[in-house]
């Protein structure tokens, strides 16, 4: 007695494997460039940065102390001192990968000026001083001198105090008269500012 034949099993159709596009990393944008004075705050803009196929989970710039917030899309940068900064920014997109750009701050540097004072009076043979000469600069960085023409032919120079940003300056004359006193403040970058007052001897 002959076997009759199993019948076939009837073929499961394989599932295709999905195929997952491989991520591509962002682009980084840092803007720029960038020209402020110093003392000044500029915003930095980093939002021409981009993901083709997914978003921007992260922003982080360099120059840390100098930004309100080094996270955000456009943080503010407070310039200290002239000069040229370059900054980076890197992003980091939803699947992790990064990408960095660069751009560079030309900080400006701003002359400096004596505030205002005087008139001075005094008497022939004595000692009269000019206080306080007060120095304003942005730049909180910047280090001062002051030279003095005193308007008889007698010229000096003192160092400004670093802390208050002021000096004093001290002449004796030796004739009665009107004298108009110069006084020129020169910062470490060389930008300078005039003031000149008035001191009438007896």
């Amino acid at each position: 007695k002959s076997k009759s034949k199993p019948e076939p099993k009837p073929e499961v159709a394989q599932a295709a494997p999905k195929l997952t596009a491989a991520n591509k990393p962002p682009t980084a944008d840092a803007g720029g460039p960038y020209r402020v004075d110093e003392g000044d705050r500029l915003k930095l803009d980093g939002t021409g940065s981009s993901d083709a196929d997914g978003s921007l989970a992260a922003y982080e710039w360099t120059r840390k102390k100098l930004l309100d917030d080094p996270t955000k899309r456009k943080p503010r940068f407070g310039a200290r001192d002239d000069g040229k900064i370059d900054i980076e920014l890197t992003v980091t997109d939803d699947q992790g990968a990064q990408d960095t750009a660069s751009a560079v701050i030309k900080v400006r540097n701003v002359k400096p000026r004596i505030a205002k004072l005087g008139p001075f009076e005094g008497q022939v043979g004595e000692l009269i001083v000019i206080e306080p000469v007060v120095v304003h600069d942005p730049g909180p960085n910047d280090t001062h001198e002051v030279s003095i023409d005193w308007g008889d032919g007698a010229v000096g120079q003192r160092a400004v105090d670093p802390d208050n940003r002021s000096a004093t300056a001290a002449h004796i004359y030796e004739r009665p008269g009107d004298y108009t006193v110069r006084l020129t403040v020169t910062d470490d970058d060389g930008g300078t500012g005039t003031r000149e007052v008035s001191v009438s001897v007896e």
